[in-house]
């Protein structure tokens, strides 16, 4: 079941915009957007699920922001409504395999950092860095599997 949600990571938005409503917008400001032009149009909830093959109390929730609809809902109810739903990639494919991969080590490294039982034992901030760059490289060059796990 795909839902319409998002996530985000220092590169790369994954985010939706509307056609017209600027140049990226959230979850809430899309349906709301579509909202506003449900009411322009004067087309009751009834009527635009209806037309978009949608429950209207599905529709009344969704644009009400009671229910995350499926992300073929609200491109149904936008295709009605005479809006666009499309999604645009911020940054290259590098820069957020780059992007993950720091994040990563930053993770591992402070794992290690954590487990250390004893302060004498936790290793030096230029020591951190460089154990950051060499995870950071061993997961680029390695299986895409590793750098995607959680």
């Amino acid at each position: 079941m795909t839902y319409f949600s998002f996530s985000y990571t220092s590169c790369m938005t994954y985010n939706t915009a509307v056609k017209g409503a600027g140049d990226m917008a959230s979850e809430r400001d899309i349906l709301r957007r579509l909202d506003d032009r449900r009411r322009e149009l004067g087309m009751s909830h009834e009527s635009l699920g209806a037309r978009a093959g949608v429950a209207p109390r599905t529709v009344q929730r969704a644009l009400n922001g009671e229910a995350t609809p499926r992300l073929s809902t609200v491109v149904a109810m936008a295709r009605v409504l005479g809006e666009e739903i499309s999604v645009r990639t911020s940054c290259s494919a590098d820069a957020l395999r780059g992007a993950e991969a720091r994040r990563k080590a930053r993770t591992l490294a402070g794992l290690a950092q954590g487990n250390s039982a004893l302060e004498a034992q936790a290793v030096g901030s230029r020591a951190r860095r460089s154990a950051e760059r060499s995870v950071e490289a061993r997961l680029l060059a390695g299986s895409p599997g590793k750098l995607w796990a959680i």
